[in-house]
């Protein structure tokens, strides 16, 4: 049986670096402060650059991640688990961060040069631009419940940009249901790891 791909995604490795760097922007924010306090910061971060669930609506995007990833051949190989680690690897830039109050914080992302790295521990860099399924390139960085799922971190950054724009300036934004502060950042992570999350057999 070919496993199929749940979702491509992006594995960002300097947790803890990037903790510290949002202190610096957030140390006064209480959300921000609740997801530390209550060990509601993610464990792992993670960008999901597809998902299956956009297979249906965005068809050609999904199958070109698959294409451009090797994703059935890299299925193939795949003996033990569901998660297969890529030898391609991206730069991310860190754009902004978002607030949603008393509700969640993500930082919104940008990607930039891919590479693919070599038998020996090097890389090259390559032409390939991915294509991304996901609307609002994002890391979860946390929520304040369980009860927050994933799919509505996309509703209210789909809210935001639709009210405020492609790239709303920092500062504070009603939305039907609270309010979101946008802090602008900038920082770059290179070569952050690609992965592919399969199916089970």
């Amino acid at each position: 049986m070919v496993r199929k791909p749940e979702y491509y995604g992006i594995r960002i490795k300097e947790r803890r670096n990037l903790i510290n760097y949002l202190d610096e922007f957030l140390d006064d924010n209480d959300t921000w402060f609740s997801l530390k306090s209550k060990n509601r910061v993610q464990s792992e971060f993670h960008i999901t650059v597809g998902h299956k669930n956009d297979a249906s609506r965005l068809g050609a995007a999904w199958y070109w991640l698959g294409e451009n990833l090797d994703a059935e051949y890299v299925g193939s190989q795949l003996t033990n688990g569901k998660l297969a680690n890529l030898s391609d690897h991206c730069d991310v830039t860190l754009v902004r961060a978002v607030v949603f109050d008393r509700k969640l914080v993500t930082v919104e992302v940008k990607m930039g040069q891919m590479y693919e790295r070599n038998t020996t521990g090097g890389f090259s860099r390559q032409l390939l631009v991915l294509k991304p399924t996901v609307e609002h390139l994002h890391i979860t960085i946390g929520t304040t419940s369980n009860a927050i799922k994933p799919f509505q971190l996309n509703v209210l950054l789909r809210e935001l940009h639709s009210r405020y724009g492609k790239a709303p300036q920092e500062g504070e934004y009603q939305l039907k249901s609270g309010s979101a502060e946008v802090i602008r950042l900038g920082r770059k992570l290179n070569k952050q790891q690609l992965f592919i999350l399969f199916s089970s057999r």
